[in-house]
């Protein structure tokens, strides 16, 4: 259940979205959740606790007006929309039809029809002078989505800081790319904030903390690592049960915070290696993106056709102090200390990698081929 409190007004000016009058209600976002090709959640937090409302206007000068249900955290849902589709919308004043903020989405193109962009990072959230910078980086290389593998907020998780350390970062993306967080430990600590903040698709898991969703060519996995994982848990059996039921012509991504293979300060992390590790290469997942050590990492490469084995991931240079602590590992390939960000061009018959860190230089690049 969402929780509602009473915060006191201040702004987030947006220059992909506007702020047009009088928004005293406004306090952060509107961020974008639970992409898809028909629909789209344009989320808010407001001061009181009210109706959502939302126009929509499409190319074709339809407009249509949508409304949520009564809370601070607001979120509304829009249905009826068409894929690979840029709509206008405004947030609308409780007291009537004013304007209060507009902006622009995209709907997801259809599964398959086109590439796409992910920017996918995580251990940001500190507010730190590199997490802003970075956020100017990826703002330039225009995603069509954003993945995070955790740790959004330290360092606990704190309701407050949501508004520093991630609101403001990433306020010039929010409004118009639709965000996918994953539950690091340090957000799990206030676990009823995430909640709060977060709409996110529970279609076939029932739950925020763990869930999956279809863009254009690829299907992703977030999962919750701080959650039990073993064979009997609901997390377990939910991600099994899905991955045996492979849809054709889809790349199959799954992300998360802790890293089964890891040559940084952690090491690897043995109960997600041992439960989850057999799942991926069963059901021949491509590619297992982990955050959680401050670092780049990459295990790796087999580009043998035919042959699908998981390409393994740390992305973990989103902001926060980066890790000292270096180790052996056979699984690890590539090891950077760096601030970074990583790019997903993916269409049917490729992914296509690079790896920014802060002065803008590739520090890896590699691609997937069916």
């Amino acid at each position: 259940m969402r929780m509602s409190f009473a915060i006191s007004s201040f702004f987030f000016l947006l220059l992909f979205g506007e702020k047009i009058c009088c928004a005293d209600q406004i306090i952060a976002g509107p961020y974008l959740q639970d992409a898809n090709k028909d629909n789209m959640t344009v989320a808010w937090v407001a001061s009181d606790k009210g109706y959502g409302k939302l126009r929509i206007i499409s190319s074709t000068t339809e407009r249509r007006l949508f409304r949520g249900a009564p809370s601070n955290y607001r979120a509304v849902k829009v249905f009826g929309l068409k894929p690979s589709t840029s709509y206008r919308y405004y947030i609308l004043a409780d007291s009537g039809s004013k304007k209060i903020y507009k902006a622009v989405f995209k709907t997801s193109p259809e599964s398959g029809a086109e590439k796409f962009r992910a920017v996918v990072f995580g251990d940001s959230g500190t507010a730190s002078p590199e997490q802003f910078a970075l956020a100017k980086k990826i703002e330039k290389v225009r995603p069509n989505i954003l993945i995070h593998t955790g740790d959004l907020i330290y360092p606990k998780g704190e309701r407050e800081n949501y508004f520093g350390a991630f609101f403001e970062p990433y306020r010039r993306l929010l409004p118009r790319i639709p965000f996918y967080p994953a539950l690091g430990n340090h957000d799990v600590s206030n676990i009823d904030a995430y909640l709060d903040y977060f709409h996110l698709p529970k279609r076939t898991s029932g739950s925020e903390r763990y869930y999956s969703f279809v863009y254009g060519a690829a299907e992703f996995f977030a999962l919750d690592s701080n959650l039990p994982l073993d064979q009997n848990s609901n997390q377990y059996l939910w991600l099994k049960d899905n991955l045996s039921q492979k849809q054709e012509n889809l790349w199959r991504i799954v992300f998360f915070h802790h890293p089964p293979f890891s040559a940084g300060g952690h090491g690897d992390t043995l109960r997600v290696r041992e439960s989850l590790v057999p799942l991926f290469e069963k059901y021949q997942v491509n590619l297992v993106i982990s955050g959680h050590e401050h670092s780049y990492q990459r295990s790796h490469l087999n580009n043998e056709r035919g042959i699908i084995r998981p390409l393994y991931m740390v992305t973990g240079g989103g902001g926060a102090p980066l890790a000292e602590h270096q180790r052996d590992s056979e699984k690890i390939a590539v090891y950077f200390r760096a601030f970074h960000f990583v790019i997903l061009d993916i269409d049917q018959n490729l992914i296509k990698t690079e790896v920014i860190d802060l002065s803008g230089k590739v520090i890896d690049n590699f691609s997937l081929e069916r």
